[in-house]
């Protein structure tokens, strides 16, 4: 990827002037890549500010949501969707993927996934 586009993202700045401005919750402070969604919105000319709202909490984004504080939130992956909606009675919709992010294997006892299955006891066939 060029660094240039990279740097070009980072230092973006857009404006909510004359724009809808669309409240999105998230959680955590990598959130750059909405950066670059503003980036082409403002590049379509499409009338919308992303508004980030952060939150230090994973329980918070869904109940804003459902009463109406934020727009949309993007934090979560749909298993926690649905056991968050059931739990508290949400009705929230699923109307697309934003990231998809590959979360890795920690361990300081276990070096390969075959010893992560000896150590839980399992046995291939």
């Amino acid at each position: 990827m060029d660094d240039n586009f990279v740097n070009d993202i980072l230092n973006y700045k857009s404006s909510k002037d004359g724009k809808t401005v669309v409240k999105v919750g998230v959680c955590g402070s990598s959130n750059d890549h909405w950066l670059a969604v503003q980036k082409v919105l403002d590049d379509e000319n499409a009338g919308i500010y992303i508004e980030l709202v952060t939150f230090d909490a994973y329980n918070l984004p869904n109940e804003a949501l459902n009463n109406g504080d934020i727009d949309l939130n993007s934090f979560q992956h749909k298993a926690y969707l649905n056991s968050d909606m059931t739990a508290n009675g949400y009705n929230l919709t699923v109307i697309g993927d934003t990231l998809m992010a590959p979360l890795s294997l920690y361990s300081n006892k276990v070096d390969t996934l075959d010893a992560l299955k000896e150590l839980a006891g399992l046995k291939e066939n």
